[in-house]
């Protein structure tokens, strides 16, 4: 995926409040017009990589409604990209590959 620096069955994580997470990755994606930054932690949950959106640019005026943005927050209230199947985010490179994608189209 050219747009990022490149640094370095749904469970249900475990993420006491006030927790932190390790992830096996932090990195920036900048959208293909070049308006907008997004910052992403990929950490491995479970049998899948979840997608934490970690800065993300305003919706201003548009819906930022959570089943609108296919977006859910964990127990620390973060938000992280919604899949209907996360098994299918199995590697870093898919991981990558979905959030350039959501990125571009929120």
């Amino acid at each position: 995926m050219t747009n990022f620096n490149n640094n370095t069955n749904s469970i249900q994580e475990l993420l006491p409040k006030g927790s932190w997470r390790s992830y096996i990755s932090i990195d920036e994606y900048r959208t293909k017009d070049g308006r907008a930054y997004f910052e992403y932690g990929f950490a491995r949950v479970g049998n899948h990589i979840q997608i934490d959106i970690l800065k993300m640019p305003d919706y201003g005026y548009r819906d930022s409604d959570q089943h609108v943005t296919h977006r859910l927050r964990n127990p620390n209230g973060v938000y992280y990209i919604c899949f209907g199947d996360a098994s299918i985010i199995q590697n870093l490179n898919t991981a990558k590959t979905w959030a350039a994608q959501w990125s571009e189209l929120t």
